[in-house]
């Protein structure tokens, strides 16, 4: 009962869309809340993904939000630019940025996982 409550609180700290939430969709979020240290998971989001984040404060981009819609995506490029209302060429164009940004080969699975991890620890952070 203790981790179904644990899950609960943090389902409406991450302001789930969804209404009925398996726990398996907030596992990520329930390690990294257990692990303790939020100065290190900050510190984790801003080396991953920080540059993105200024970017798109300072610029008003869509950087951060097309990052996540592709990971949503599995990848899949097509299925970003769709999602995202965008033609192929533009998304192309904000991955270079993104790419450049934060230095990581978005074609690489390890690396989008990482990036994965860091927007959830983001998207946790500012729940809380």
């Amino acid at each position: 009962m203790a981790e179904a409550r644990a899950m609960l609180r943090l389902g409406h700290g991450l302001r789930a869309r969804d209404t009925v939430l398996r726990v398996q969709s907030l596992a990520l979020e329930n390690l990294l809340s257990t692990a303790g240290d939020r100065d290190a998971l900050r510190r984790f989001v801003d080396q991953q993904i920080g540059p993105l984040l200024e970017a798109d404060t300072a610029k008003q981009s869509q950087l951060t939000r097309t990052l996540a819609t592709l990971l949503e995506c599995g990848g899949n490029k097509a299925a970003a630019a769709e999602r995202l209302h965008l033609r192929r060429q533009s998304l192309y164009y904000r991955l270079e940025q993104i790419s450049r940004l934060i230095e990581v080969d978005l074609d690489d699975p390890a690396e989008l996982t990482t990036l994965a991890v860091a927007l959830r620890a983001h998207r946790m952070l500012g729940a809380q």
